[in-house]
């Protein structure tokens, strides 16, 4: 296979690559923007140049989706965490952030838009580092907390960053919270860990579960998980 590289006025970078596993034109737009065509040993890039060009509506609505997708995953500057507030600017000539006095400042370069996919990815990889840092000087006395006030013990706390769950208890009483908990309201992280307080003493999501998780929660177990389906552990 070989490929060649064209940024087209209009459209961008694209990828021209002539494969003999292709059996025709074939055009895909990626999450960044950028277009790649595949085509057979027969067909010359002259004529896959002109089945670019022919598509260029179909390729303008491809990359507006993806940009608007990336857009949506970005949150709303200035952020305010629990205990930070975010920025995010360009001025530099690369991605960099700066801390100062729990104001973070996220700098993209300039010629790089705030939905492009690398600067969505910049921002997610401080967003972790910022929420990390929350969660370890607030989860493990947060959880000690609502333990003694509401009677519970458990082993072992541990805090990941999991794709999946808020926070899980083991079979041991080893608890583990998500640091993704440090972007919800306090009333929805307590909720989390109460959740896995209770799995402490009942196992399962039983009525027994529910009677224990709604006593601790002033009766609004039921109104706090429903509340909880708004919010996802990414970002």
């Amino acid at each position: 296979m070989s490929s060649t590289i064209v940024n087209i006025e209009g459209i961008g970078e694209v990828t021209f690559a002539q494969s003999r596993k292709s059996k025709h034109l074939k055009l895909s737009v990626n999450t960044d923007s950028k277009v790649r065509i595949s085509f057979p040993p027969g067909v010359s890039p002259r004529k896959a140049l002109g089945f670019v060009e022919k598509n260029r509506d179909w390729i303008a609505a491809q990359q507006k989706k993806h940009r608007e997708k990336q857009k949506k995953a970005l949150p709303l500057f200035p952020l305010k965490t629990r205990f930070h507030t975010i920025y995010l600017e360009c001025g530099t000539d690369k991605f960099t952030a700066k801390n100062i006095k729990l104001e973070i400042y996220i700098y993209h370069p300039c010629n790089v838009l705030p939905e492009d996919l690398r600067t969505v990815n910049f921002v997610r990889k401080v967003l972790d580092e910022v929420y990390r840092w929350e969660a370890r000087n607030y989860l493990p006395e947060r959880i000690s907390k609502l333990a003694q006030l509401n009677g519970f013990r458990y082993n072992k706390l541990t805090i990941r960053n999991n794709a999946s769950n808020w926070g899980s208890c083991s079979s041991q009483n080893n608890i583990s919270l998500n640091l993704q908990l440090m972007k919800l309201p306090k009333h929805l992280s307590d909720y989390v860990i109460l959740h896995e307080l209770v799995h402490t003493l009942e196992k399962n999501h039983g009525p027994a579960f529910w009677r224990r998780l709604n006593e601790a929660t002033g009766g609004d177990a039921r109104k706090l998980a429903a509340e909880m389906k708004k919010y996802s552990t990414s970002m």
